[in-house]
């Protein structure tokens, strides 16, 4: 009797890829968001696959298997990134540079003598002077780009007149950066406000991108100085503003003001004024020569809750009569004495 032992012996090619966006790891919202092919080369077997990246960046091919045909050949395959996921707004597709890398995997197949195939891979890619590089790993790295913007709030009140018709006041947002302070970043304007009434201040909007992701620190200022009867306001006000990338196409940008309100803004505008009375003393319709043995009283007295206080006087040598200021303030416009 004859007895035939036939031997088999097979074995498989486990490819992974990783996937890195700024040279970091993804973003949860980056769960298979980009798409990669694996396709043989050459006179290799014909393998074809697609896959998209797993939530931590992890690329898995299928296993590639081998079996005793496939002694002592070498392989060659190419993987490549090949886009962004048809599910993916535009807005974020187009926030994306592709990495344009293409790995060659050159794979040798040999027989261990004990049933198995080993299929050892050499990744290389072409560099940049156009010569072959030898890799440890292959790595797909896009460039991701997105703006945000911040539009500073706050209110401004003029208290004791309404704004004049060109009246304008100014305002500015400065980051605080360290214990010092840097330049503005933000001016803004009221204008056309009602005595009293609050009005919005209209400042210009902040822009953000990749390199500002983090937390910001401002104060927001009235700048100018006092004059016509106005008293500007020193308040200043901490906002904390955090930028944050999620991936969605543009960058997360959250201020919070300090003591959870937004800047309010006060000036007060004071004006006020005085009037000065005078009268000449006469004796017989003449001014004597000389008073100095004619003196006489007078007296001013307010009249129905005209302001000031009663006075007497008493004329001058020369017959003057020159009472005290009366004061006047706001509440007195208008009113008749």
């Amino acid at each position: 009797a004859a007895f035939t032992n036939e031997y088999k012996a097979e074995g498989q090619l486990d490819l992974t890829a990783r996937k890195t966006v700024n040279g970091e790891p993804l973003k949860t919202a980056e769960a298979g968001r980009f798409i990669f092919t694996l396709t043989s080369q050459g006179n290799t077997p014909e393998v074809k696959q697609t896959k998209i990246n797993s939530a931590d960046g992890t690329i898995t091919f299928d296993p590639v298997r081998y079996d005793l045909d496939d002694d002592g050949k070498t392989y060659t395959y190419q993987i490549r990134e090949t886009g962004v996921a048809d599910s993916v707004a535009p807005e974020i597709k187009n926030a994306y540079t592709p990495d344009s890398t293409i790995y060659t995997v050159t794979v040798t197949v040999q027989d261990k003598g004990d049933g198995t195939m080993e299929a050892t891979p050499v990744y290389t890619i072409q560099g940049e002077g156009g010569e072959t590089e030898t890799v440890s790993e292959m790595v797909f790295d896009n460039t991701y780009t997105a703006t945000g913007t911040w539009t500073p709030a706050g209110t401004k009140t003029l208290t004791g007149r309404d704004m004049a018709e060109n009246e304008t006041f100014s305002f500015e947002v400065v980051e605080i950066i360290g214990e010092k302070e840097g330049a503005a970043v933000s001016t803004g304007t009221a204008s056309k406000g009602s005595n009293g009434i609050p009005v919005n201040i209209s400042f210009t909007q902040v822009t953000y991108d990749m390199d500002d992701v983090g937390t910001h620190e401002y104060v927001i200022r009235e700048t100018g100085k006092d004059g016509n009867g106005i008293t500007l306001s020193k308040a200043e006000y901490k906002v904390e503003v955090t930028v944050s990338d999620q991936r969605d196409g543009r960058l997360g940008v959250a201020a919070s003001y300090e003591n959870g309100q937004t800047p309010s803004f006060e000036n007060t505008y004071t004006a006020d004024g005085s009037l000065t009375l005078f009268a000449r003393k006469t004796i017989n319709n003449k001014t004597p020569d000389n008073y100095k043995n004619s003196t006489f009283s007078f007296t001013l007295t307010p009249q129905n809750g005209a302001p000031g206080d009663a006075q007497t006087v008493q004329n001058t040598q020369n017959g003057e009569i020159t009472f005290a200021p009366i004061q006047y303030s706001l509440s007195d416009v208008g009113k008749t004495y």
